[in-house]
């Protein structure tokens, strides 16, 4: 393989290592299975609220001193763009002095963008809503868990790491569980077939 070749390929790995925790906090908070089994586009707000999750993280306080007066205009612009959501404004000598609080976006809508910018969920930029197009929900729901494995993985990360030098250690009951999920997955669309243990010996 070329070396630029190699060096996408290694680029798209590590890429994708990063979606797939992403794609593991949306199946894991419920995210991704509420989005599937909606039949239309929802608002950052309202998967939010149908997930009970959060979309606002805090409100960030602020002062700003010596404003003249002639800057009014962009004051109002700037309170737009920020997403500025209280202002109380006190003039003193010809000069506005100016306390505001900002919302800062947090979790759902930023894993949204995450989620977007990956192509797992669809932004309708007009109407600002998300969705999972609907021939890609049953894929999307089958495969998702498996990105639940990766975060079991790297739980065990520091512990197998060290395990390189000093052997062990213990099972993993946490891991098990999520193999078990995903091998419930195959076993359930498998046809049953009974055989006796000694047609299998021999």
């Amino acid at each position: 393989m070329e070396e630029s070749k190699y060096n996408k390929y290694l680029t798209n790995m590590f890429t994708s290592g990063y979606i797939t925790i992403g794609i593991a906090i949306g199946w894991e908070t419920g995210v991704l299975e509420f989005l599937c089994k909606t039949d239309q586009p929802l608002t950052t707000m309202e998967i939010a609220d149908g997930t009970k999750l959060k979309e606002r993280y805090r409100e960030q306080e602020g002062l700003i001193l010596s404003l003249g007066l002639s800057h009014t205009s962009a004051l109002e612009l700037s309170i737009q763009k920020l997403n500025i959501t209280h202002v109380s404004f006190r003039i003193i000598d010809s000069e506005i002095e100016i306390r505001f609080q900002k919302t800062v976006l947090r979790y759902v809508r930023e894993w949204l963008g995450c989620m977007v910018a990956a192509n797992v969920v669809i932004l309708d930029a007009q109407s600002d809503r998300y969705h999972v197009p609907a021939n890609h929900k049953k894929v999307l729901l089958n495969q998702a868990v498996f990105s639940s494995g990766l975060i079991h993985y790297a739980r065990r990360f520091d512990m197998t790491k060290e395990v390189f030098a000093a052997g062990g250690p213990k099972d993993s009951y946490a891991l098990r569980n999520t193999m078990n999920k995903i091998s419930l997955l195959w076993t359930d669309s498998m046809p049953v077939r009974y055989q006796s243990f000694s047609s299998i010996v021999h």
